[in-house]
């Protein structure tokens, strides 16, 4: 099992979007971290949330997707959910 962080609520129809678009970024020439890094990291900053979502760190909300997989390996596995967290409260 992998977690992954997300700037998107479980709740919404973006998460299905960023977690699909990861693997077209790696179809177009990204590396699984780097297209991982642009839907979370990187898309939290550009969406002005990059001082709390988008990381695994102390102060930032506990939005995570636990997965059945490694996404870093294999994105596909970014399906596979196990456990969603939305602000460290468990939605699945």
């Amino acid at each position: 099992m992998s977690l992954v962080r997300t700037p998107a609520s479980a709740r919404s129809s973006r998460r299905t979007c960023c977690v699909g678009g990861v693997g077209h970024l790696v179809q177009i020439g990204m590396s699984p971290f780097e297209a991982l890094s642009a839907s979370t990291a990187r898309a939290a900053t550009v969406c002005g949330l990059g001082d709390r979502k988008g990381r695994l760190a102390a102060g930032y909300d506990a939005d995570i997707l636990a997965v059945d997989g490694n996404p870093l390996v294999d994105p596909a596995a970014l399906h596979q959910l196990r456990a969603v967290y939305v602000r460290g409260e468990s939605m699945v």
